[in-house]
């Protein structure tokens, strides 16, 4: 990080001139947008949203993803994403279907963790010795609470 903030012969940092690339490149896409007809922006608008639509929902992409393949972005591009917001957004969109599949993961791992072998287990059946005082208050924290997962995810 020191070598970032390090000031050179004409007292800037690394950082000061990226920063300085980001405001311009910043400047000039504004600029880009405001010379744009009516129709041409919604042109662009239309042509941007369905590719995310493509790569965030439909192929359920990763940030990478749907820079590089569906936009067909070098990457370059991945810092401008970061700095305009979009990995905000991919981070965001969470679908019903994301939903389900959490609320599957979470219905296995209960009961998973309500199974009185798996505690066992954890309790020190195939342990190390030095292992099982460890885990000992785990097991008799679940046999206190009647078997049932005490870290329970409800969905």
């Amino acid at each position: 990080m020191e070598a970032i903030q390090k000031k050179d012969e004409h007292g800037k940092s690394i950082s000061d001139y990226m920063r300085e690339s980001m405001d311009e490149f910043r400047k000039e896409s504004n600029s880009f947008w405001d010379g744009l007809s009516y129709d041409d922006k919604l042109k662009a608008f239309f042509a941007v949203c369905e590719r995310i639509h493509q790569g965030d929902i439909k192929d359920r992409g990763s940030y990478r993803h749907v820079l590089y393949q569906v936009f067909g972005f070098a990457p370059d591009a991945y810092s401008l994403g970061m700095e305009c917001g979009y990995l905000d957004i991919h981070n965001c969109i969470y679908t019903e279907e994301d939903r389900k599949m959490e609320d599957e993961r979470n219905r296995i791992a209960n009961s998973v963790m309500e199974s009185e072998q798996f505690m066992w287990l954890m309790a020190g059946s195939n342990h190390v010795e030095s292992q099982l005082e460890d885990l000992r208050p785990a097991y008799m924290a679940w046999k206190d609470a009647g078997g049932k997962n005490i870290f329970k995810k409800e969905p």
